[in-house]
């Protein structure tokens, strides 16, 4: 499927990986980052975003709540020094955040990231810079980020059968949210 999509103008592959995977040989991009060391690269690709005017403002103003509350996060970052523990060019990581924040795109994270440590922040930090990118839920975009897509099948909301949460009559979404044996929503 990546040989074919990649046969489309304009389409740009970029991999971010320790390995020379079978992907990152097709990759127009590959970013063979320090194993573990992939919070640190999404924290200097955000303070680019938010150094070199990248942020999706319209979109943040209009999806986001409570940025500002986490911003001075990002603050002392610094891109070269991130960088060097990924074992990474810093110009390759500003131009790679710079295409992300600039064209059409989606980003896919798997089990490396998922399962690997600071696996939770790792998922944090993806979706902030998702989310400052404008690339959440937007056609082209991530529209289920993280692991999310991959684990069920299309769940329709109009079915009466469909589950919904008691609280607040929300329907399950791709299946994977059931009622507990008493009913109430896990």
């Amino acid at each position: 499927m990546i040989r074919e999509k990649k046969k489309e103008p304009g389409f740009l592959l970029a991999v971010v990986d320790p390995r020379d995977t079978e992907t990152a040989k097709l990759a127009d991009i590959h970013l063979k980052l320090r194993p573990g060391t992939d919070a640190l690269l999404f924290k200097a690709m955000i303070k680019v975003l938010l150094t070199e005017g990248l942020v999706a403002k319209d979109y943040v103003a209009k999806n986001v709540n409570g940025f500002e509350a986490i911003r001075a996060w990002f603050d002392d970052v610094n891109v070269e020094e991130n960088c060097r523990v990924c074992a990474l060019d810093p110009g390759q990581v500003r131009q790679f955040a710079h295409l992300f924040a600039t064209r059409r795109t989606a980003l896919r994270s798997d089990l490396g990231i998922l399962m690997g440590r600071h696996s939770t922040l790792n998922s944090y930090l993806e979706m902030v810079l998702l989310a400052l990118s404008g690339r959440i839920g937007v056609k082209g975009g991530s529209i289920f980020p993280g692991g999310l897509a991959t684990r069920g099948a299309h769940t329709p909301e109009e079915d009466p059968a469909t589950w919904r949460t008691v609280a607040t009559n929300i329907p399950q979404i791709m299946g994977i949210s059931r009622p507990t044996s008493s009913g109430r929503d896990r």
